[in-house]
């Protein structure tokens, strides 16, 4: 989700190359084009926040329906909380998935017969994880992390953001800064 920061740099006529850690655009959230006919975007499945949320913005620009609730969240002693797509609150101490999705989109879950996942915990690079702030560290030394690299390198991503790392909007936030510093 650095994404942001080459489009900035090229909208300002300079010259962009854009290195990736993998042999595929995107870190946790992408594109699988498996299936030709059917590209299936894998990765991320929620928006952190509403309040001054660029992805948020950008999902109500597009005209793309949300519903702000936790699926899957946790309420005081740890029951799960389920809701349906209209927000009504589900009773789901022991549901299984399809049992969910049966509840969640009535009449009209069927059984898939093939299913793609983004197998995030098998993954060579991130191993199920995103980067945390360790004892002993903070704001600052993320801000240490996006600093430019003699004036020539530009880092850009979720773990950049001093204070929104770990989520999709602090890796775009992220881009665009390094993307605003780079077309100085």
């Amino acid at each position: 989700m650095g994404i942001p920061a080459p489009v900035h740099r090229c909208r300002s006529g300079q010259r962009c190359v854009v290195l990736e850690a993998r042999d595929r655009v995107g870190g946790r959230i992408w594109t699988s084009r498996r299936w030709p006919d059917l590209p299936v975007d894998l990765g991320a499945s929620w928006i952190h926040g509403t309040d001054r949320n660029p992805i948020f913005d950008e999902a109500n620009r597009l005209g793309i329906a949300t519903t702000v609730f936790d699926v899957g969240s946790f309420e005081g002693a740890g029951a799960s909380v389920y809701y349906s797509s209209t927000g009504t609150r589900l009773d789901a101490d022991e549901i299984e998935a399809a049992d969910l999705l049966r509840a969640v989109y009535p009449g009209r879950f069927r059984p898939p017969l093939v299913a793609q996942a983004s197998g995030w915990w098998a993954d060579e690079f991130g191993r199920g994880s995103y980067s945390f702030t360790a004892v002993g560290s903070g704001e600052q030394d993320r801000e240490a992390l996006a600093e430019p690299v003699e004036g020539r390198l530009w880092r850009a991503g979720e773990a950049q953001h001093p204070t929104l790392h770990s989520t999709v909007h602090g890796a775009w936030l992220s881009g665009q800064s390094a993307g605003a510093q780079a077309a100085v």
